[in-house]
């Protein structure tokens, strides 16, 4: 993501993956990165009122496990927490969800598009957050470039190997992309 933001820009990168940050810092020297649970980030930030013009949640939302306890984490919480807390007042909070999908009537991509797309409004209207943009994005042929790998991911099942029991299982990947302000009082 951050090859896309200009360079005056200050960026400050949180993830739990050590090797992800280790990663980013390579790339992007000049910018901020820091390994740590968004769990005891977030709270950090607040504390000091910091405060920002966009807080991205990629990959984030509907995965969102405590490493502890591995317990699913209430995302309304989290999103409303971004909201209250870590958004300026003109700033906008950017959620990219990546999901799967597949050949099977109850896996493609309208089926799962739409289910997603009812429970991400639903979230929003929860937090009283307006969404101002929202775009879907398709990655084609992740079939056969995960197939290229040397190692092939365990979370990949291809469609022509799964019996469905598994509602997230897909040969290919979409992004929706979701840009939503705080609505006012």
């Amino acid at each position: 993501m951050n090859k896309y933001l200009p360079e005056r820009c200050d960026y400050l990168g949180i993830d739990h993956s050590e090797g992800a940050i280790q990663y980013c810092s390579k790339l992007y020297p000049n910018q901020n990165f820091t390994t740590k649970d968004l769990s005891l980030a977030l709270p950090e930030l607040a504390s000091k009122n910091q405060k920002f013009d966009a807080v991205v949640l990629a990959g984030l939302l509907f995965h969102n496990v405590d490493k502890e306890t591995l317990e699913h984490n209430n995302d309304q919480e989290l999103v409303q927490f971004c909201l209250d807390k870590l958004i300026s007042d003109k700033g906008y909070l950017v959620l990219i969800i990546p999901f799967a999908y597949g050949d099977h009537p109850s896996h493609n991509l309208y089926v799962r598009a739409e289910w997603l797309q009812k429970l991400v409004e639903k979230l929003l209207q929860d937090v009283k957050a307006k969404i101002v943009y929202e775009n879907i994005s398709l990655q084609i042929g992740l079939d056969k470039k995960v197939l290229q790998q040397k190692t092939t991911p365990d979370w990949f099942v291809t469609d022509s190997t799964t019996d469905y029991s598994n509602k997230y299982a897909g040969t290919y990947m979409a992004t929706w992309t979701v840009i939503a302000s705080p609505s006012p009082d």
